[in-house]
């Protein structure tokens, strides 16, 4: 029995694809939230400074 190998091109294309589309999806997400909420705000340490 002789075995071939397959050809996984077809999917590989669609991955590729989908990959990109998931990419922008992303990059667009991330782009929206930076302009509803702005910059990250500072990171607290919850330490009170003196008077």
């Amino acid at each position: 029995m002789t075995r071939r190998a397959t050809d996984n091109s077809n999917a590989l294309d669609a991955f590729i694809a989908a990959k990109i589309e998931i990419d922008g999806m992303l990059e667009r997400l991330s782009a929206l939230r930076r302009t509803i909420s702005g910059p990250a705000p500072t990171r607290s340490t919850g330490a009170m400074s003196a008077p």
